[in-house]
């Protein structure tokens, strides 16, 4: 969801990813998850919000 709002509010994958991806690795260290699965998650909803 995030990746997706990232776009619409910059208009590009690439800076979604760049504001976006930290705060997806930080929040999925600190909840236990993959932190690249989340990465990778903000960069397909990035993607798909273009």
């Amino acid at each position: 969801m995030i990746g997706l709002l990232g776009v619409a509010v910059t208009g590009s994958a690439t800076s979604s990813n760049s504001l976006f991806g930290a705060l997806q690795v930080t929040t999925a260290k600190q909840s236990g998850l993959s932190p690249i699965l989340m990465a990778a998650t903000n960069t397909s909803g990035g993607v798909l919000g273009r």
